[in-house]
This record gives C-alpha cells, structure tokens and sequence, in this order.
C-alpha cells in the first residue's frame, strides 16, 4: 500500500454524470479525484437523447453550445401502423428553459467533449484503468482501495464525500446497501447501431412501430448514426435473431437495406434482473458449458460431472472480475490464492464454488487442469492465501 491522498472529493464512474459532476467541481475549486475503470470513451452509443434541464448543467459549466453541435434537436415523434403510416405525429413544445426540449445525442462524442472540458481545472485528478474496490467510511470521510489495471498493486485514497456515479448496475451502491425502489421486468431487445449511407423517408424522426407483429423503435441519432431497436418476441430463437440474415430480415421489414445503412452492432441479448442486494442489473451474457476441462480461448462456466460448478475465467482485468462477483451475485469472497502454473498467473477465490481468474486469454491445460480438481473452497494447506477479505 502506498501513502493515502486526500481529496475533498471522489468520483467514482467517468460517464456522463460522473464527468459532468468532475467539471462542476473542478470548477468550484475543490480538490477532486476520478476513477474510472476503462482506458477510455466507450466506443458505443448507449444513452441516446438528452433534454433541455441537463442542458442548463452543462451551460453552467461553460459547455452547452459546444455539445449542441454534436446533438439533433426538435426531431418529430411518430407513431407508425404496421405499413409504416403516421396515426400520431408530435414534436416537443418548447417550456421555457432555453434550450430544446428533447435532443438526440451520440453519447461517444457527448463524453469526449465533456471530458475535454475537465482537462480545464489542474484541482481534478482523473485516474483511468483504475478500479475501485470498496468504499469504507468514518468518522473523517471516506476511503477508496484502488486497484490499477494489470497490476497487483492496491493503492487507497480518502475523501470527505464520494459520489457513486458507476453506472446502472453501480458497485459503489451495492457496497453500501443502496438500491433502486419499484419494480422492474426481464426484456430482452437486440439493438442495432448503423451509420446512415442513405437517407430515407421518415429517417430524421423517431418512430414507433405499432406492428402487433413486429413492434419496433427506431430514430436518428448525430454523426450520421441511426439506431434500431427490436424486442425478442415469444417463440423466437435469441440467437438466430441476432444473427447478420436476422438483423437484415429485420430491418429489410422496415425498407432499410444495405444501400441506407452500414450495421455496427447487434447486440445477442440483455438480460435485465435485480440482484442481490435490490439493484437492477444489465448485463449481456451467454454460459459456455462444458463436460470437461475449460480448453477455452475465453472463459466460461464449467459445469456437468467434470466441472463441479467451478468457474474457469480469463481476463486482464481480475480486479474487475472479482468486483463483479461480489457485486452482482453477492459472493463472499473468504480468500485468493496467487498460483503461477506453466508460465501464467493464476489467481483463485472461493465464492462458494471455486472462481479461477488468470490474467491472460489463453490458460494452459496445466492451469485448466488444477480447476478441475479445485476443492469447493480455495483455502489449502499447502498454499497461503495473499490477502484475505
């Protein structure tokens, strides 16, 4: 461990709420520390519209006008029968605030702007490939253990406030307890990310298709990006919808082919469900199952006579992935043990069953041969655990 800084402030999460609480703070003068777990913007739209209240946070931080570049304001919402006719047509009435009601974003561009924006205050400390992995609080504040990507170095950090601005599926607040009153629902929808090649008849407005047969949501997004979405109705295959003839066949139903839009992603399924500890998780996942050691290129779950419920994973980010059980599943982690077996570092915990993590993307047979083994728990006489939590 290292000597422990001290921040008026820590942000934790460099998405577009904890960058924009970062330019408000650095622009108070408070001393600020960011940690974020990626290495940079996510490459991918998520978030898709924005409306006038946000825009008067991000005027106040001097920023406003430059982000309105990059957004589409006042598009037309249509609601559209199952040949594509408009029954109700609408655009968002101005209320006041000075700026328009409903903007469409690319939420890539949106945060690199945003972050630029940082860069303007010397008081803010933004720490990228770092990860938070608990937060304990005192008397005094609080204090953050930090792991840095690829590293097995812990460093901690402490604050007199933190702000938990990790995303949906926050660990931060599932640490603490914290989680999301209502109810929620399992749904699954592919979504389609395309760049426009050609424009057609309805492409600048949003649009929802009330197709009993085939509903679907659709509607433009800046940068000469536009996105589709489409719910995975009863009887279908999941993974024959997401296929490249899938994705086609179902934007060929709308009159959209190869000649208006280039596809960049379809995403196989989102799984949607609360956790443990009440927070709605998010999560794009498929199980590899196996009847015998984990001879796999990526991880998977091991499962049947050979596998015993064991997890063989492999990542250069264990860190993360230890996070991520704890946090999601709620798995009490007793101890890990740090093994080096034909050349690669193998890292084992005991979350009831036994989770294997190696920082590589290949394990040797060697390493897949020891999980299979793997007693239930991972403590063992004749290897000490490193740390014990």
């Amino acid at each position: 461990m290292s000597e422990c800084p001290q921040y008026d402030v820590a942000v934790i999460g460099y998405g577009p709420t904890g960058v924009t609480a970062a330019n408000l703070l650095g622009a108070l003068g408070v001393s600020v520390v960011v940690v974020e777990r990626d290495a940079s913007v996510y490459g991918r739209a998520r978030t898709i519209s924005t409306d006038e209240e946000v825009m008067r946070v991000w005027q106040e931080i001097g920023l406003a006008e430059r982000l309105k570049r990059d957004m589409l304001p006042d598009r037309p919402i249509d609601f559209v029968d199952a040949g594509g006719r408009s029954f109700i047509s609408a655009v968002p009435t101005p209320r006041g605030q000075g700026h328009p009601p409903q903007m469409f974003i690319y939420q890539p561009a949106l945060e690199r702007t945003l972050r630029e924006g940082v860069e303007r205050y010397p008081n803010v400390d933004v720490q990228l490939e770092h990860e938070c992995l608990r937060v304990s609080q005192d008397d005094q504040g609080v204090e953050l253990l930090i792991a840095r990507s690829g590293q097995d170095r812990l460093t901690r950090v402490r604050a007199s406030y933190v702000i938990a601005a990790d995303g949906g599926s926050s660990p931060t607040r599932g640490q603490l307890g914290v989680g999301f009153e209502g109810r929620t629902y399992e749904d699954r929808w592919p979504v389609i990310d395309t760049e426009l090649v050609k424009e057609w008849p309805g492409h600048d407005r949003l649009r929802f298709h009330c197709d009993p047969d085939r509903p679907a949501v659709d509607c433009p997004t800046p940068l000469g990006h536009h996105r589709w979405e489409f719910p995975v109705l009863p009887g279908e295959d999941e993974k024959e919808l997401v296929t490249d003839a899938a994705v086609w066949r179902l934007l060929d139903r709308q009159g959209i082919t190869g000649e208006h839009v280039s596809v960049l992603r379809g995403v196989e399924r989102l799984w949607r469900f609360p956790g443990p500890k009440g927070i709605t998780q998010e999560i794009f996942t498929r199980p590899r199952l196996a009847s015998g050691p984990p001879a796999l290129r990526t991880g998977g779950f091991v499962t049947g006579e050979d596998g015993m419920g064991h997890i063989a994973l492999t990542s250069t980010r264990p860190a993360r992935l230890r996070g991520y059980f704890t946090t999601v599943f709620d798995a009490r982690l007793t101890d890990y043990i740090d093994e080096t077996i034909s050349g690669v570092k193998l890292r084992s915990v005991s979350c009831g069953s036994t989770a294997a993590i190696t920082p590589s993307r290949s394990p040797p047979p060697a390493a897949c041969a020891w999980i299979r083994s793997a007693p239930a728990s991972s403590t063992s006489t004749s290897r000490s655990p490193k740390s014990t939590t």
